[in-house]
């Protein structure tokens, strides 16, 4: 019998920052994660360790009020050519909102889908060659 261990966002973030030492890290993700990313495992600690990345993508608004209400220092928001940023300035960190002017139509879980089906054509179209080799690397998503 496999007995599949549940991997957290905040666990992996973390593992990569201590195991790298580097200063800044960001995590992306698309709009539509914006409203349930208060929901997540240990969100309040996620902001804490990397700058979020809200990329816009189709039918969705990165509405950020949940985020907000999890660290109240990210209140002042700016405009910024493209994008709006929320910046912490006890943390410095910063979570910004990026309009692109063509919009992506990929998703995590389309990329899950085609990492266990082994689409290596698939993969290839949705993720960098070194994201794929991490992935494999490290036993991620088995």
């Amino acid at each position: 019998m496999i007995v599949v261990k549940k991997n957290y966002t905040y666990q992996t973030l973390k593992k990569i920052i201590l195991d790298s030492q580097k200063d800044n890290y960001y995590l992306i993700l698309g709009s539509d994660y914006a409203d349930s990313f208060h929901t997540w495992f240990e969100s309040k600690k996620i902001l804490k360790l990397i700058d979020l990345v809200l990329v816009g993508r189709p039918g969705f608004q990165s509405n950020i009020s949940n985020i907000i209400n999890l660290d109240k220092s990210y209140s002042h928001e700016m405009n910024y050519k493209s994008m709006k940023v929320n910046y912490n300035l006890k943390s410095k960190r910063k979570i910004l909102r990026l309009t692109l002017k063509n919009s992506i139509d990929a998703s995590s879980s389309e990329s899950r889908n085609a990492l266990k089906k082994f689409d290596e054509k698939k993969i290839k179209m949705l993720l960098p060659i070194e994201v794929y080799k991490y992935i494999i690397d490290n036993g991620l998503y088995n």
